[in-house]
């Protein structure tokens, strides 16, 4: 029985929709996977390949946790899911999500709501998917006439004291209505507090999307978030399909 080594990204929903595709394949292929906790430690990345001498690795990296360099793994073969383009090498395979059509859903959603004024609130850290969601998102609202406004911050989407009053700030400062859509349900869900703290009515003041469809967060919200989810489980079965034949040579 061959043993495959899945790094997480993080512990939300979306990695374990990839983590679910992937023991879907290794059903089919009778594996044996391991999952272990994100890391950014390049000695906690060895430590594990030589706990479970894998003999593949699918290594999830959508919240920039395990971007160690490809040479870790030394000679296992090897697929990163969500890796950043300057982190890959010559030889590395990944699987990447479709930020753009992502984007492009929410776009369509809140445009049909004729708001007339559209924001984007960033990720608090660059990350390939925000930025390819929120260029996205921009370009289609600019082909609709419509700019768009942007929330940045440096503040780490969980701080629970300082971000909610910051993004409260930001809603108040924007033309009403308005229609946002948020780098990921985590920010959202934060959006919706500000939103409470600022005394605006969602969605009548404040329309919200986010994105990954985290059901758990999503409807405990108070209203519900309205979510674009990405294939997540797909991405999961493609790496671990393409990493069954990488090991097979």
């Amino acid at each position: 029985m061959k043993t495959v080594l899945f790094f997480k990204s993080s512990e939300l929903q979306s990695c374990r929709k990839k983590l679910a595709g992937v023991t879907s394949v290794a059903r089919r292929f009778g594996w044996n996977v391991q999952s272990a906790a994100p890391t950014r430690s390049v000695e906690t990345a060895r430590q594990l390949i030589n706990l479970w001498k894998p003999d593949g690795c699918i290594v999830s990296c959508g919240a920039k946790a395990n971007i160690f360099p490809s040479s870790v793994l030394g000679r296992i073969p090897h697929i990163f899911i969500d890796r950043p383009h300057d982190a890959l090498v010559q030889g590395d395979s990944c699987v990447y999500h479709d930020s753009t059509a992502t984007a492009n859903a929410a776009a369509r959603e809140l445009l049909s709501l004729n708001l007339g004024h559209y924001a984007y609130a960033n990720w608090s850290v660059p990350l390939i998917w925000n930025t390819e969601r929120r260029d996205a998102f921009a370009a289609v609202m600019s082909q609709h006439g419509q700019e768009v406004s942007y929330f940045e911050s440096r503040l780490p989407v969980s701080s629970a004291k300082s971000l909610p009053h910051e993004l409260s700030d930001w809603l108040v400062s924007l033309p009403k209505p308005v229609g946002i859509l948020a780098a990921a349900d985590l920010l959202s869900a934060k959006i919706l507090t500000a939103a409470r703290i600022a005394k605006l009515s969602v969605p009548d003041d404040v329309a919200i999307i986010g994105i990954d469809n985290d059901e758990e967060l999503c409807e405990s919200s108070v209203p519900s978030i309205s979510s674009v989810e990405p294939d997540y489980v797909r991405s999961g079965t493609m790496a671990a399909e393409i990493l069954n034949d990488l090991m097979a040579r």
